[in-house]
């Protein structure tokens, strides 16, 4: 024990406090836990096919070999036009890493089954890292429906200055550009001067084709120096692809070129989604964060970049859609409040129960420091600041006290009996360690199976566990190696010489809830003289207690008031199951 340290003890509960505040500015903030659903998505695409092609095509050889993965749990499929989705469910807590492999691995074993035009099929698993931190609208100001070469224009700035602006800084992934104008060059041929020089299209697409090559052609030496060698011949206008030459008209030394047997222009392709604003078309731009990064503080450093673009670039109009750092940022700052009055609630409490005024500070100091060695091993085993870990705390701040409650009790109760301080410190906690110790444990198992517990609901609740079984022990260690400490200084102290002390008065409240024991005591005899009428009272409570519970309502979540943001698309779509 710690009695004859008391430096020791106080540098310790100084030590929970500093690196117990350095782990709370560090910990990841975010509105719930970072639940990983363990399901994939297979994407393929052939451009042009039907959806019923798509369906009958790849869909269903895909499905039969996919589901003989290990561990699958369910699997559909949905096919639209050009383009083959199918989705995955794995069991709960399978290995998604190893489930990845082994989709893989199907994957090339099924791709000599699909046809020839479709392309490569692409695994995707999605993580709560993948949800974006802000949503940005990016609009031209004073053009409320801009033309395709202004989109145009807006699209290349946001991929070549936006986009890189935000992802150099630091905790933010990826910025994707959701709603761009995609642009596409048409073709249009002359028939009749198609005819005239006898050429083909098939023959002209394929000098297009040839017109657009970059590749190696090895390497020049010149005694010790080396130097590579490449082809190259890219478009980079419209003017170069009018003017490809095609062939030399015979008895002529005029050059044929793409232009004059075509009309070559850009117009905007066909759109496969789009986002509106206010009933425009707008640019709107995802930015995601890194995996582990703490919401609020990446949204924070992300406001000035912006000021500084939109000071740079004043003709272009960046607008926040959505952000979910405010309402985190309100609801743990709610949550935490809301601790913090609980704490202060519980230590007031303290003064109506206990004569002693300076023992109340005595048994207080579990709250804190309890509190404070949870945000330590919070940041140790990666647990996030979220609703769920904080609800842990707020549920068991009544808890953190009682086990000092106890301990400080039982010291009294051997300074009463004329012994001395330290040794009613240490025989009065040597003597109920083992009684608070099977308490707490008790407490914890009530909670600690949800650590185990599989499913969407033990990884959603795992963090209310956790802190809630952490911040017990931590009151535990605090009532048998630190109250004693602190009980013993603060005796020492009030009085000069090591005497035994005088109990004290009961005060007012203490001798008021004494006649509440009285009426009690009188209850729990008339109770036990008529046991059948007890009996019958409890289980028309506990039928009572049944049918209140069948008739409440049931959600899983309460109702958050998060602005919301939206996009609506249309496709010819099969969904397969």
């Amino acid at each position: 024990m710690l009695l004859n340290r008391p430096v020791t003890a106080f540098m310790l509960v100084l030590a929970t406090f500093i690196f117990g505040w350095i782990a709370l500015n560090d910990l990841s903030v975010d509105l719930l836990p970072d639940i990983e659903t363990p399901s994939l998505l297979v994407q393929t695409e052939w451009s042009g096919a039907s959806a019923r092609e798509v369906e009958s095509r790849i869909n269903e050889p895909m499905e039969g070999v996919l589901s003989t993965i290990p561990g699958l749990d369910n699997i559909h499929s949905f096919a639209r036009q050009g383009q083959s989705i199918v989705a995955l469910d794995f069991e709960w807590g399978r290995d998604m890493n190893l489930a990845f492999l082994n989709t893989r691995e199907k994957l090339d074993q099924i791709r000599m089954m699909l046809p020839e035009q479709a392309g490569r099929p692409q695994l995707i698993y999605s993580t709560p890292a993948d949800e974006p931190v802000a949503i940005l609208a990016i609009n031209p100001i004073g053009q409320a429906s801009p033309d395709f070469e202004t989109r145009l224009d807006l699209k290349r700035w946001a991929e070549q200055v936006l986009t890189r602006r935000l992802e150099q800084q630091d905790g933010i992934a990826q910025a994707v550009l959701v709603g761009a104008v995609m642009p596409e060059v048409h073709i249009q041929f002359r028939q009749d001067e198609i005819d005239r020089y006898g050429l083909n299209i098939n023959a002209i697409r394929g000098i297009i084709q040839q017109a657009n090559v970059f590749s190696a052609s090895g390497e020049l030496r010149d005694g010790w120096y080396r130097y590579s060698l490449t082809i190259q011949s890219r478009i980079q206008s419209l003017e170069d692809i009018r003017r490809i030459p095609l062939t030399r008209p015979a008895g002529t030394e005029r050059i044929l070129t793409l232009s004059d047997v075509a009309e070559v222009y850009m117009e905007e392709q066909e759109p496969t989604s789009f986002e509106l604003l206010d009933g425009n078309q707008t640019l709107t731009v995802l930015v995601k964060k890194d995996y582990g990064s703490n919401t609020v503080t990446l949204y924070e450093e992300l406001l000035p970049v912006l000021d500084e673009l939109r000071g740079q670039f004043p003709g272009i109009s960046i607008e926040v859609l959505q952000e979910n750092a405010s309402y985190i940022r309100n609801s743990i700052s709610n949550l935490l409040q809301t601790l913090a009055y609980g704490g202060i609630l519980a230590f007031l409490i303290l003064f109506l129960f206990l004569n002693d005024p300076r023992m109340p500070f005595t048994i207080g100091i579990a709250i804190p420091v309890s509190i404070f060695l949870t945000f330590f091993v919070m940041y140790l085993f990666g647990v996030q600041l979220n609703i769920i870990s904080l609800s842990g705390l707020t549920l068991g701040i009544g808890l953190l006290v009682d086990n000092a409650i106890v301990v400080l009790e039982n010291i009294n109760r051997y300074r009463n009996d004329k012994t001395t301080l330290i040794e009613a410190a240490d025989r009065g906690t040597r003597e109920i360690a083992l009684a608070i110790t099977a308490s707490t444990f008790t407490t914890i198992s009530v909670f600690l199976p949800l650590l185990f517990l599989g499913g969407f609901e033990g990884a959603f609740f795992r963090d209310q566990a956790f802190t809630l079984s952490v911040s017990l022990l931590a009151s535990l260690l605090v009532a048998i190696g630190i109250l004693p400490v602190l009980v013993v200084m603060i005796q020492k102290r009030r009085r000069k010489s090591d005497k035994p002390s005088v109990p004290a008065e009961a005060n007012r409240f203490t001798r008021s809830f004494d006649s509440v024991l009285r009426v009690y005591e009188s209850v729990l005899v008339r109770a036990i003289a008529h046991p059948i009428i007890v009996v019958l009272i409890a289980l028309f409570s506990e039928h009572l207690r049944s049918l209140c519970f069948i008739s409440c309502r049931k959600i899983f979540c309460p109702k958050l008031n998060l602005p919301l943001w939206s996009t609506e698309s249309a496709y010819p779509v099969i969904l397969r199951c």
